[in-house]
């Protein structure tokens, strides 16, 4: 590194973070920096604590305010509202097509990602280029004007892949997001998340198959019954 190098601030603190329910221990003395810009996996079977790792950086987990987490540099529970967090995360996770009960099209659901909600807001012109440049890329253009219910679970994957990107977060944390699709799909997505996301951008992605990482995923954080191997 040369004179005055300055390493990017961390977008993820975690310090011995530990998460218990029913006596049985989920997550037992965790430490993990993520910086801006990086890019890693989160690897780990079923019933690891991968779960439950993201859902004490996005979600509402009641044990964030117990434990030793910061995000963007600001401590869980010191003030900040759920929507606080949200705003700086675009997230994708396997159950979120169970969120959306409106009537929504497929390009109104992928709007949503504009207001970190599963409702449907008023979009600017500008925003409204930016999903339609989302579907062009992943190939859903088609899908635009569909109702989402209807779509099949790939397609609902890949609008909500969408959705997730919409904003361009400085967080964005993909949860198996290639479940459910086909090969070329795949291939499309992945190609698309080497290319734009930006070097401010931070790349969290969790998966089961290796071959699904993106080749700019360069760190790795596997967990195997809560603990980091």
């Amino acid at each position: 590194m040369g004179r005055g190098y300055r390493r990017p601030p961390p977008v993820i603190e975690l310090r011995n973070v530990t998460v218990a329910h029913a006596g049985h221990t989920i997550l037992d003395r965790v430490s993990w920096t993520v910086r801006a810009g990086e890019r890693w996996a989160l690897l780990g079977p079923n019933g690891s604590g991968k779960t439950t790792l993201l859902s004490l950086l996005c979600g509402d987990h009641p044990q964030a305010y117990s434990n030793d987490i910061q995000l963007f540099g600001r401590r869980r529970g010191t003030g900040e509202t759920i929507w606080d967090v949200k705003r700086n995360v675009g997230l994708l996770s396997p159950e979120f097509h169970l969120y959306f009960t409106e009537p929504l099209t497929a390009d109104r659901a992928a709007a949503t990602g504009f207001f970190d909600a599963v409702a449907d807001h008023d979009t600017t012109p500008e925003q409204n280029a930016r999903v339609g440049e989302l579907f062009a890329a992943f190939g859903i253009t088609h899908l635009a004007g569909r109702a989402f219910k209807a779509l099949s679970t790939g397609e609902q994957r890949l609008v909500l892949l969408a959705r997730a990107l919409v904003k361009r977060p400085p967080l964005v944390i993909l949860d198996e997001p290639f479940q459910g699709l086909d090969a070329d799909a795949t291939v499309r997505c992945r190609a698309w998340l080497e290319a734009e996301i930006g070097p401010d951008q931070t790349l969290l992605f969790v998966t089961h198959e290796l071959s699904e990482l993106p080749r700019t995923v360069n760190q790795t954080l596997r967990l195997e019954k809560g603990r980091v191997v």
